[in-house]
Parts: C-alpha cells; structure tokens; sequence
C-alpha cells in the first residue's frame, strides 16, 4: 500500500522573496531523494508561506522497489591461487557483497577475465529511509542570506522552530537543527497562535485554514487578487497591473485582509512614477487607476491578519504614506527649480574616485560610451541617449 507523506519546516518569517525558490529547492531535492531511494510516488505539492515551507507527496510506496546489482570484482588470476582456490581478494569480495563463493561466475572483458557477481537487494520499508533523505533535503536549502541562531552550527534563510513529517498517519522521526519532528504544527502567529495536531498528510490544508492560514500560495494569491480587484473597483478605479507586486504580497501573509486607503488629492500633481513609485516600493501598495489611466487618491494594500482592527490599521498605513509623498513632493519641486543643463558644471566639484576624476569627467565618458553603444544599436537614438547620459548625475548635487 502506498502514503501520503507530509513534510513542514516551521520558520520564522522569511522575507517574501525567499518563499517560492526555497520551497522549490526542496520539493526538487525531495524528489530526488524518494528517486535515490527507489520509492514510486505521485504528485509532489510544494506550500509556501512567511512561517512555513511544506510538501505534500502523494502516494509514496510502501517499501523500496527490490533490484540486482552486477558487481565486477578482482581478475580471475587474482581471485583464485594456482590450485584454483578462492584468495583473500575473492574472500574479500564476497564478504563485502555478502554472497558466498560459489555465486561468482567469471567474465570476459576488454581488459582480461575477471570474477562477477548478482547482489540482489531487497528493499526497505519506507518509514526506515525517508527521515534522513528528509532531513538532508531541509539542511541543504541554500538562501540568499542564511542565519545562524542558538548553540548549533544551524543555517537557515531564519531560524527554524518546528518540523513536522507524517507518512500516513506514523510520524518520521526527522532530526534536524536541533529539532525532532512530530505532528504538531502552529497556525497564524497571532490569529490562531496554539498548537495544532495533523491527523494525516491528505488534511493539511484545511487543517491549516482552521488556524487561519492559507498555506496553498496559489489559493492565498487568488484570494487576494480577488480582494484587492473589488476595492479597486469600489473606488471608481482597477488596479494598476503588476504580478510582481501581487507575489511580494502574497509572500507577506499567511491570511491575506486586503483594505482600501486615501491620500490627498494634492499629491496628484506628482508625476505617475513618482506616486505609483513611492505606493509600490517603500509600502507595498497597489496604484489604483481609472481607464483613462489617470490615478485615483487612493491606494488597496493587504494585512496580515483578519478585519479585526482595520480602520486603526488604515489610519495608520495612510499617515506613513503622507509622509512618502511629502518627501517625493519636497524632492521633486526642488529638483523643478532647476534644470539639470545649468548643474552640469556643477559636478566638476564633486569627486567621483580619487584619480579618476569628477563626477563631470565622469558624465563625459559615459556620454562618448552611450554614443558609440547607440551608434552599434539604435543609431536615432543616439542624440537623446548622449544627453540622457550627461545629465544622468545631476541629481547627485
């Protein structure tokens, strides 16, 4: 009979970039391993969140598949003396296969006749092999930056605080950084905090919705596009289009409550760039936009938790963004008081590096460099990609 196999690395919350390559790391070394091993299986699920990186292996086989190894041994003259009888090498070949003497057979090869026997290898029950294919899978997991944390020499993106593995319904008994594994999973960290006891792989994911937390990344982004489209839409407006940002949130929550905000309709005389620029990258909004592409006052982000508090929330997330669009506001009128022509001598002041010139020596040479590359690309181009270069430190003073 074949098992559901569940595997969950419980860590502290990874930044949202890190999420989806980890968990893929995993789920292809996993399956690797259950190769390695010569166990069949199924579907392998990978379910990734800020606190946790999980597997779900379908129909992973009872016991490894058995199979005949051809194991070549010492030449012939090697193996038997002159009377024919077996030497230490054979002996010690045999031993070391575990068959005795009598199954060797000799075979002729490229390079002489030489001794062979079939090992044949019974296969192992499941439950004895995957723990440590699982635990190596979970130690090897490379991170763009890794922690260590408490006595152990443990890596990780951040520090793991629980491991659960289940094959059908028998815990595997997973040793890895300092942790046992058990069936003990947590749900949100401040929605459903407690304990939670996973019965079997196949419940995991409703197990995991009753404590709050949407661990299919599929399910949760869905849930939130839907959230953020209907706000948008409530605000006389559609999202501006962008998937990239609609990952970073995905893999910021684990129980996405997305909220609509304001802003001042004064800030609207910023550039686009600047507004959707400053929603996007220092806050993680989304732009809300109306079909003639002009921009609504307003903003949709998402939370990390359920309604409970949210116009607080909202207050708060609105008074930040002021201050961002007081800052791109201060920045940019002052940049408005001068054109970036009359500041070009002005670099001459500045050094850029020490026997490499000003930071004017050094618009001149990217100015020659973005000619001649115009000139090997886009030769119309060239006259605005010159002057783009030479003005391109200005903003610098």
């Amino acid at each position: 009979m074949s098992r559901d196999l569940l595997f969950e690395i419980g860590i502290e919350e990874l930044p949202s970039s890190y999420c989806m390559p980890a968990v893929e790391q995993l789920a292809d070394s996993v399956r690797r391993g259950l190769a390695d091993l010569r166990l069949s299986h199924g579907e392998v699920r990978a379910f990734a969140t800020p606190r946790r990186l999980a597997l779900l292996v379908t129909g992973v086989a009872a016991r490894q598949t058995d199979f005949a190894e051809e194991a070549m041994g010492p030449a012939a003259k090697a193996a038997f003396d002159a009377e024919g009888k077996p030497t230490k090498a054979l002996l010690g070949f045999c031993a070391g296969k575990g068959v005795e003497v009598s199954a060797v057979r000799r075979v002729e090869t490229p390079k002489g006749e030489y001794v062979a026997v079939t090992v044949q290898h019974t296969g192992k029950a499941a439950g004895d092999v995957l723990a440590s294919m699982l635990a190596a899978a979970a130690t090897k997991l490379n991170y763009p930056k890794s922690m260590r944390w408490d006595d152990g020499d443990y890596r990780a993106g951040r520090p793991v605080r629980w491991l659960v593995a289940l094959l059908g319904e028998e815990v595997l008994p997973v040793l890895a950084f300092g942790l046992t594994a058990s069936r003990t999973s947590y749900g949100h960290r401040v929605l459903s905090p407690s304990a939670v006891k996973l019965a079997t792989p196949a419940s995991y994911l409703e197990a995991m919705r009753a404590v709050k937390v949407l661990a299919d990344p599929g399910e949760r982004r869905a849930t939130l596009v839907k959230q953020i489209d209907a706000l948008a839409l409530a605000a006389g407006g559609r999202v501006v289009a962008d998937d990239d940002l609609i990952d970073i949130n995905t893999f910021l929550v684990e129980w996405p409550t997305s909220f609509e905000g304001r802003f001042d309709a004064k800030y609207l005389e910023l550039p686009r760039e600047v507004i959707v620029t400053a929603l996007r990258e220092h806050q993680r909004f989304f732009a809300v936009e109306r079909d003639d592409a002009t921009l609504v006052p307003c903003f949709v982000a998402t939370r990390n938790g359920d309604s409970h508090g949210l116009e607080v929330v909202r207050r708060g997330n609105e008074g930040v963004l002021v201050a961002r669009l007081e800052d791109a506001k201060f920045y940019w009128d002052t940049d408005l008081k001068h054109k970036p022509a009359t500041l070009v001598d002005k670099l001459e002041s500045v050094v850029w590096m020490e026997g490499l010139g000003s930071l004017k020596a050094k618009a001149e040479r990217l100015q020659l460099l973005a000619g001649w590359l115009a000139g090997q690309l886009a030769p119309a181009a060239a006259d605005a990609a010159m002057r783009a270069a030479l003005l391109a430190k200005t903003d610098l003073l």
